[in-house]
């Protein structure tokens, strides 16, 4: 805390990066969350001083046609990451829970996609290491045009918006700013 308290002091704007969860990040800073800036879901929503800056979203049919593939695909778990919750299959199982509840600190078990209220930017996908390049692959060809997949280490793709990456986040994040 001393850090950031010298970096403030200075003038230096304290931005988190990541491609988790907003409400997991925030836990990290509870003292200091209102004051720093989160650039969340890589890149899909930034937060600057308690404040939506800025949160790319999905429309309904992207959704729709993005959760319809990946229903296809039973080598797949997925995470469809929304602004209110993260939302996991309640048919999945227990060690896939365990594991999604220490990234998603909002999460909601459903039953389906369909009929979810929430603004979503981010698909998490849980799958074992081996799959990864082939099955990276086939998202890019099948979604590739609505959401780009991105391989974020330990089984796990992530599927993003291609236009709010975090280079574009750190942007909006530096205009807010200013």
């Amino acid at each position: 805390m001393a850090q950031y308290q010298q970096m403030k002091a200075q003038g230096i704007r304290f931005v988190v990066a990541s491609g988790n969860q907003y409400y997991q990040l925030i836990s990290f800073f509870p003292e200091i969350a209102n004051e720093i800036a989160f650039v969340a879901e890589n890149g899909g929503w930034v937060v600057s001083e308690g404040k939506d800056v800025f949160n790319g979203e999905l429309s309904k049919d992207a959704f729709a046609t993005v959760v319809e593939h990946l229903l296809t695909r039973p080598e797949v778990e997925i995470i469809a990451c929304g602004k209110n919750s993260a939302y996991t299959l309640k048919k999945y199982d227990d060690a896939m829970k365990t594991v999604a509840e220490m990234y998603y600190h909002r999460l909601e078990y459903v039953d389906n996609f369909d009929n979810l209220e929430d603004i979503f930017f981010k698909f998490g996908l849980n799958l074992s290491d081996e799959l990864i390049p082939q099955v990276q692959k086939a998202l890019h060809e099948a979604i590739g045009d609505i959401m780009v997949p991105v391989h974020t280490g330990n089984g796990s793709i992530d599927l993003i918006i291609p236009a709010y990456i975090k280079p574009m986040a750190f942007a909006n994040c530096r205009n807010y700013g200013e």
